[in-house]
């Protein structure tokens, strides 16, 4: 099938379709890899961290040192570790999947 002044429509539609979803899918990248690192509910629901500690992630983690070793201090010192995992994270993610297409 032809296209727009002669180019075939499936090469043409294929660089307009990744210039638009683009930011979709490093948006979905990013909200999900930020997810994951902030998983909390399942694990405390299903395993509540256990066998051992095999299951805990960083907010689990931070429940537990919490609430069961009472050291507030060493939990706000892990939350803050949290955010600054996800934010240089976020920040790489973002470098890397925002180059600029040079057709």
């Amino acid at each position: 099938m032809w296209g727009i002044n002669g180019n075939i429509l499936s090469r043409t539609s294929k660089y307009i379709r990744n210039v638009l979803l683009k930011p979709a899918i490093v948006t979905s990248v990013t909200l999900n890899l930020i997810g994951g690192l902030k998983l909390f509910d399942a694990i405390k629901a299903l395993t509540n961290g256990g066998p051992g500690y095999t299951t805990h992630s960083l907010s689990t983690l931070i429940n537990y040192t919490y609430f069961n070793s009472q050291s507030a201090g060493y939990a706000a010192a892990i939350g803050i570790m949290l955010f600054i995992i996800i934010l240089v994270t976020t920040l790489v993610l973002n470098k890397v999947l925002d180059r600029k297409d040079v057709a």
